[in-house]
């Protein structure tokens, strides 16, 4: 074992982490719990806390507030860069979240070094060393909560410019609690805060495991380094930040003229009643057609249907006539098509 560390564990005795290399080629996380007179009260040697693929180290623990224990490490799983992970294990030895813990950061470059905080209902506060806006190290912070969720689990978030002035920001959630919605907050890279967008606020879908897409446009940005990060309302007011992307815009919107590339953005709000909103960007001029079908493939409504200059566009539907459900909206122009599902709830 190499590099022990204790955790709090009443009301006598510890729980100790540290990284092994029984294995003999990766180092993993292992855990044990002594009584006040030092005797260990969990499988000899020590009980598995990760032993996934490559290196786990640097292991460090809080309690829990009834016996067990949170442990988080930087973990080399993925062979690309260092992430973090954590695992809670209760005071009877047993494993209580995914098998070999969950992610808790897997930002591009390294994740390092977790400190940790537990909130005593089996959650923790976890912070870390970060290298993803390479060539700096910076602080991130995240809120794990007792059955191993985060507020928001985000699978993707991404800018693309797509054309003078303009920034689309793509996000897809793996699964959301208690999500009110989410804001879009910018700032040069050189300033110190970021600003809330006007208008930019997007309905979440509350408590939900399955995958969910959301886009927003920004249309007015100045030539650039540019960070923009989400904020992240919970149902109680509670909020959360997502961590920030940077981009780098080279042309401003004075300097303008026609988009990079086609895109049709998610509708705003959704679910919504029982109007939406619809954004496209056309990069060149000509036909355009964006419609609304329902799930048997019949057309509802023709929301455009004319020649169009290239630029950004955005577009209302009001469902007052037809009933609740799934609508898939469908954009085309020149050999571009694209369709995206909406949902209408009374």
């Amino acid at each position: 074992g190499d590099k022990p560390f204790a955790g709090p564990n009443p009301p006598s005795g510890a729980i100790i982490t540290w990284n092994d290399r029984r294995s003999g080629t990766n180092y993993d996380v292992y855990a044990q719990r002594v009584n006040a007179l030092g005797v260990a009260q969990w499988t000899t040697d020590g009980t598995i806390i990760s032993a996934a693929a490559n290196d786990q180290a640097a292991p460090t623990i809080a309690g829990d507030g009834a016996g067990g224990a949170v442990i988080a490490w930087h973990d080399h799983r993925s062979n690309g860069s260092y992430d973090i992970f954590a695992q809670h294990i209760s005071a009877l030895e047993g494993v209580q979240w995914t098998p070999n813990g969950v992610a808790v950061s897997t930002a591009t470059d390294n994740q390092m070094n977790p400190i940790i905080l537990g909130d005593d209902a089996g959650g923790a506060i976890i912070v870390w060393e970060d290298f993803r806006l390479n060539p700096n190290w910076d602080v991130y912070a995240a809120k794990v909560f007792s059955d191993g969720a985060l507020p928001i689990q985000l699978a993707s978030f991404t800018a693309t410019v797509v054309g003078a002035g303009v920034v689309r920001l793509d996000w897809l959630t793996f699964s959301e609690l208690n999500n009110y919605g989410f804001e879009v907050q910018r700032k040069r890279a050189a300033d110190p805060q970021f600003q809330t967008l006007s208008n930019s606020f997007i309905p979440g879908h509350g408590t939900t495991n399955e995958p969910h897409s959301y886009s927003f446009v920004d249309s007015l940005v100045t030539q650039g380094q540019w960070r923009y990060r989400l904020k992240q309302i919970d149902l109680d007011g509670t909020l959360n930040y997502s961590e920030p992307i940077q981009i780098d815009v080279l042309t401003n919107v004075e300097q303008a003229t026609a988009p990079l590339e086609f895109a049709l953005l998610q509708n705003y709000p959704n679910p919504f009643n029982p109007a939406t909103t619809i954004q496209f960007v056309l990069p060149k001029s000509g036909p355009a057609e964006l419609k609304i079908y329902n799930t048997l493939g019949q057309e509802v409504a023709t929301l455009v249907n004319e020649m169009k200059v290239a630029g950004t566009y955005s577009t209302r539907w009001n469902a007052n006539s037809v009933a609740s459900g799934v609508y898939i909206y469908r954009l085309m122009s020149d050999s571009f098509v694209e369709s995206r599902k909406m949902l209408l709830t009374r």
